[in-house]
């Protein structure tokens, strides 16, 4: 999967425990092989038995759940376009910042502020943990730990920028244990992926991934971000 081409990611799942699945078995006329159909009666119903019980454990296994409702993503990582790993405590993650890109000091931040705040967060709550500037391009990267469930944000994302007329695209997948809910539109000349993490399937603090990049070099650092959101991982 590469994210060269704008259209946001497809997602179709269905769960094979949703459906109900019958089978019908043959009357047999002749009493001498009663107990042959009486075997295979008995069998049908210890593999029933059997799939039942796999499908209990599945709803049991988190990650087992989470295979079940959301398409799993892999991301592409170019190292060479990646500075090395670095934890983020406060999530419980481990994260890579794309080659080049430098964090802004807190002077930078009010300077940016007044462009990524009020695309990203509305009225603009909370402050982020990790806010990373592209000198060449121009493209920031936020990371934001939130107060409140993904979902609920994910959702409240899409219709404000829906309400501004930014025709809004929303997707939803799983990658590596966690959930993520992606709202992707283009303001003007800037093109924007919020992407709402919730998870992993064992714990973690629901947190969020804003990219903020100039329309006319989404195609050069495109590659970069699907590698920066690639490398998110457990920490």
């Amino acid at each position: 999967m590469h994210m060269s081409d704008l259209s946001p990611f497809s997602v179709s799942t269905s769960s094979m425990f949703g459906r109900r699945i019958t089978s019908r078995l043959p009357r047999c006329r002749r009493f001498g092989r009663s107990v042959d159909v009486a075997r295979r009666v008995l069998g049908l119903a210890a593999v029933a038995t059997i799939v039942l019980i796999s499908a209990c454990e599945a709803r049991d296994d988190p990650e087992a759940r989470l295979e079940e409702q959301y398409e799993e993503l892999t991301f592409e990582v170019n190292d060479d376009l990646l500075q090395d790993a670095d934890a983020v405590e406060e999530l419980g993650v481990v994260y890579r910042v794309p080659e080049g890109w430098v964090e802004l000091d807190d002077r930078r931040r009010e300077v940016f502020g007044s462009r990524v705040y009020p695309l990203l967060r509305g009225d603009g709550a909370e402050e982020p943990l990790r806010l990373h500037l592209d000198p060449v391009s121009g493209s920031l990267y936020v990371m934001t730990a939130l107060d409140g469930e993904a979902e609920d944000r994910a959702s409240a994302a899409y219709e404000r920028h829906d309400a501004a007329g930014y025709d809004p695209e929303f997707t939803e997948f799983s990658k590596d244990g966690f959930i993520v809910r992606q709202v992707m539109f283009q303001a003007g000349t800037t093109v924007v992926f919020q992407l709402f993490f919730s998870g992993p399937a064992a714990a973690g603090e629901a947190f969020e991934l804003g990219f903020l990049i100039p329309r006319e070099n989404y195609e050069s650092v495109a590659r970069v971000i699907e590698s920066a959101i690639g490398a998110i991982q457990e920490g």
